[in-house]
């Protein structure tokens, strides 16, 4: 199976939530003092973990939203701004990238293979969005549509991180000596770089 993980997800959610209703349905029959309070509660319960369902659901590629839809962004970081002044916006809970007119009135977004976990976007002289995964250090290119250019995906032993981004190596060395080869792991480059 390609996404297992995603599946199990899926399954889980939905075992979940039936549970979950299921125990509330009873309970409410069962009491007869303050129903619409224990009721709102319930309901907001149900709406939080659908909610948080819908986010891992999305990233790990079980739900495809269309390109027009627009995930409530909230508090996101590593927001890129174009050259033309679109602003590319990187949406890590459900992996998708989001890009917005210079008055940030939404334009499209797009689902990212990130495999659930961080990562970062800039943008390249030639107009195209680079992404950078944590999981599985790929780097994806795409242009201002959505649609994955020519050189979509690379994949290497050696990161390349973007110039921006201080290297790992450098912050390694000087967070951990000399010896930074029990580091070497992406993920653990990742969580240097985000401290």
């Amino acid at each position: 199976m390609h996404n297992a993980f995603g599946l199990f997800i899926a399954i889980f959610a939905a075992f979940w939530l039936f549970l979950a209703a299921r125990w509330m349905a009873k309970d409410l029959k069962a009491s007869a003092r303050a129903k619409w309070i224990k009721g709102t509660m319930y309901l907001f319960i149900l709406i939080g973990a659908g909610g948080f369902f819908a986010a891992a659901l999305s990233a790990t590629g079980i739900i495809m939203l269309p390109t027009s839809y627009e995930w409530p962004a909230g508090y996101v970081r590593g927001v890129v701004t174009a050259a033309d002044g679109k602003h590319i916006v990187p949406l890590m809970p459900p992996g998708r990238v989001q890009i917005y007119d210079s008055q940030w009135h939404f334009i499209r977004g797009w689902n990212v293979d990130a495999s659930g976990g961080d990562f970062k976007v800039r943008c390249s002289p030639d107009g195209l969005i680079e992404v950078f995964t944590a999981r599985g250090q790929r780097h994806y290119s795409f242009s201002q549509d959505g649609q994955p250019s020519l050189r979509a995906v690379s994949q290497s032993r050696f990161f390349r991180w973007p110039s921006r981004v201080k290297q790992p190596s450098s912050l390694l060395h000087h967070c951990c000596g000399s010896s930074p080869a029990h580091f070497s792991h992406g993920l653990w480059q990742w969580l240097v770089l985000s401290a």
